[in-house]
């Protein structure tokens, strides 16, 4: 396991100069042969058997170095960042937390993506600052003091599955979102507790929004993007009562064999940083928009 990852890191670190470097040898076998060609004594030089061999190894190392940049697998775009679990996230959390002046924006359901993943980096941050100064969190959150289409009741009529606004999941969903901003409170709480010298800033804003997509935008550099799945189940609300429901589930989607596309700000690619820009933009679109516009009560 080790050795394949230090493998793939030699891979993207040498696949970078790649280009760069092929073009060098191209351009010198170039001009060799050129001059060669202009030069009697340096084409006789050329044309012996020393030359001859030191081409042939110039040839094989070019081949074995392809192959050591290129590997098994598909040449990746640059800055597009494929997560094959959620989980695969915390990585990039850590990596995010490394800077002086944290920044996370996140728009979801109830938070669960969030803290699930955020909470190891908090807890590095409670045990050893290592110079960061401040932490600023935005949240966007759908209100649920209204009707939606999801999550949905579902019930049969006319011999056709109906969906309609389901009050009673939207009591449960809302039963999930405080626990999770609980809990990120008590993760804030240990920050503050330990490193009081470290600001921590986090605003939760509930706007007229669905729970179709989550975004996550860390330090305004990586965007990351997904959309929750859609499944049929149940649940029985406090009287017992069990209700048939349609439910988006943050950790269900596994279509494609990923689980979240992230876009890369600093990527080489034109595409991918213009991709990040544009989800980090849309992200405080909305911020600004619920600030002035708030639900009623809030």
């Amino acid at each position: 396991m080790g050795d394949s990852t230090v493998l793939q890191r030699l891979r993207t670190q040498v696949s970078r100069l790649k280009p760069g470097l092929v073009r060098g040898v191209l351009v010198l076998l170039c001009l060799s042969g050129v001059a060669a060609q202009l030069i009697e004594p340096l084409g006789d030089a050329l044309n012996g058997k020393t030359f001859l061999g030191g081409s042939f190894a110039a040839f094989i190392a070019l081949v074995l170095f392809d192959a050591i940049t290129s590997g098994d697998r598909p040449r990746e775009i640059s800055g597009v960042i494929v997560l094959d679990e959620l989980d695969d996230l915390t990585s990039h959390m850590r990596e995010a937390f490394r800077a002086k002046h944290v920044k996370i924006d996140f728009q979801g359901f109830t938070m669960e993506t969030l803290v699930q993943e955020i909470r190891p980096a908090m807890l590095d941050l409670a045990r050893n600052p290592r110079g960061t100064k401040s932490l600023a969190l935005r949240v966007i959150l759908p209100c649920l003091d209204f009707p939606m289409n999801l999550p949905s009741e579902l019930s049969m009529e006319d011999g056709h599955l109906r969906f309609r606004d389901s009050p009673a999941d939207r009591e449960r969903m809302r039963g999930y979102s405080e626990r999770y901003r609980n809990e990120f409170d008590e993760l804030v709480r240990r920050v503050r507790e330990r490193h009081p010298s470290v600001r921590v800033d986090w605003q939760v804003l509930f706007g007229a929004t669905g729970p179709q997509v989550k975004l996550i935008v860390l330090n305004d550099e990586i965007s990351f993007f997904s959309f929750y799945d859609l499944v049929e189940g149940e649940f029985k609300d406090a009287n017992g009562v069990l209700h048939q429901i349609l439910d988006p589930r943050a950790y269900g989607m596994t279509d494609g064999g990923l689980r979240m596309v992230g876009w890369s700000r600093r990527s080489r690619s034109e595409s991918s940083r213009r991709i990040a820009d544009y989800y980090a933009s849309y992200f405080d679109r909305l911020w600004e928009i619920f600030e002035r516009i708030r639900p009623p009560g809030g």
